[in-house]
């Protein structure tokens, strides 16, 4: 499974608690940007099955960014953080 998160506001103690999980599950790949720009880079190159984003992103909002990536990928889940 591979995990696009997307946000301004996940701070270091987010970080360091996505490390101690990826430790106890290494079948889950998780790609952490603030930007919507490397956000775009990454589903180029690597569909992700599950989207996390914040809902106020600079130049496009949350539902904004996951109805874009689902026409390219129909099974895209998407947890928003508001």
């Amino acid at each position: 499974m591979t995990v696009l998160i997307v946000s301004q506001h996940l701070g270091a103690a987010f970080h360091e608690e996505q490390k101690a999980f990826l430790c106890k599950h290494p079948e889950i790949q998780i790609y952490r940007t603030e930007s919507i720009e490397n956000a775009d880079q990454v589903m180029q190159n690597s569909a992700a099955d599950l989207l996390v984003s914040d809902m106020d992103l600079p130049g496009e909002d949350g539902v904004q960014l996951f109805s874009r990536y689902q026409r390219i990928q129909p099974d895209l889940k998407y947890v928003c953080i508001v």
